[in-house]
């Protein structure tokens, strides 16, 4: 099967395959591993999710040697059978206390996201403020995953026909905007989650990798490694935090400034008093009650300090078209300077 890849491509698996038998001494001889004796003939699409993710481990070895690798040997092991693959990354690097900074998708262009997979702890597909079609959210999706990245998704609202083709389709994490109370969270995570913690239907495609996957292993899996996310950016949600963050079945909060800010009577003004105390609010409910926060938010590197200082666990700090603006205005700005 190899050979029918280009020579480039095949010249790259077959150092990945003879690099198995040292990957996997070095994850036997870590604390709490296991790898498999025997290795099966990798697929197509195994092979180049396999190429892509050991490059990115050797990249990145410094900052996550064992769950890199462990990655890696699933991947070549053919344990790599559920499509909800790249999720628990991301969980373990906010277990570990990093950072994490994902990048806003909005264009329909699935290369957008394949591009920046390297660059990126997550992305965070929105179809609440764009005119993203679920084609396009599927091949961002496919990107994602692909180069490895754990992809959220933000529905425009918390109706079931949208969680349930959101989920179908393969989305890691699921993101709830516009929460007016506990009512609207508990009912959004009973729809994310499969009987008997939730009310999901049956139907996933994707996410069982076609049916291949579908009984009681399935259904465990899908209920354990989702990332449900619930938005908070309204006075009313706020005043039921307390409430929200007890609801079984809810991974994180994240914050809305800005429809925060505009939800207390002050749109915009993301930095006042009144709305950075509702924000410090949230945060420590949250972490008090266990769930990790973030936070949506331009690309703004103060933003991301201060809500990183503020115990903030995770942000979307800006989105595609920005990152493009900016990087023209600015270089084209500089080489016009030096020429006038």
């Amino acid at each position: 099967m190899l050979m029918s890849l280009s020579a480039s491509v095949h010249y790259r698996c077959k150092s990945i395959l003879k690099s198995q038998q040292q990957i996997r001494h070095i994850c036997h001889h870590s604390r709490g591993s296991t790898y498999s004796p025997t290795l099966p003939v990798l697929s197509r699409l195994q092979t180049e999710i396999a190429i892509r993710d050991f490059h990115r481990t050797a990249a990145r070895f410094r900052y996550d040697e064992h769950s890199r690798l462990s990655l890696s040997v699933s991947l070549l092991t053919g344990a790599h059978t559920n499509m909800i693959c790249n999720i628990e990354k991301f969980r373990e690097q906010l277990a570990a206390g990093r950072f994490c900074l994902g990048a806003g998708i909005t264009f329909s262009d699935p290369t957008v996201t394949e591009a920046l997979t390297d660059s990126v702890d997550f992305f965070w597909i929105d179809l609440e403020h764009n005119p993203t079609s679920l084609e396009s959210m599927t091949g961002h999706l496919l990107a994602a995953r692909a180069g490895g990245t754990p992809a959220l998704v933000r529905v425009p609202s918390g109706e079931i026909a949208w969680i349930k083709r959101v989920l179908d389709a393969g989305a890691e994490g699921i993101i709830l905007p516009q929460a007016q109370s506990a009512d609207d969270v508990r009912a959004f995570v009973s729809a994310c989650r499969y009987p008997p913690q939730g009310t999901r239907g049956f139907g996933p495609r994707r996410p069982s990798n076609y049916g291949r996957r579908g009984g009681r292993d399935y259904l465990e899996h899908a209920n354990r490694h989702l990332f449900v996310v619930a938005q908070i950016e309204t006075v009313s949600a706020l005043n039921q935090i307390d409430e929200i963050v007890e609801i079984p079945g809810l991974d994180s909060l994240v914050v809305g400034p800005y429809d925060l800010s505009g939800s207390m009577g002050m749109l915009g003004e993301v930095h006042h008093a009144d709305v950075k105390a509702a924000i410090t609010t949230v945060v420590g409910k949250a972490r008090a009650a266990g769930l990790y926060v973030g936070m949506g938010m331009g690309a703004d590197r103060g933003h991301a300090l201060e809500a990183a200082q503020l115990g903030v666990n995770w942000a979307q700090c800006g989105n595609d078209y920005e990152y493009m603006i900016r990087t023209v205005d600015g270089l084209f700005a500089e080489v016009r300077k030096e020429l006038a």
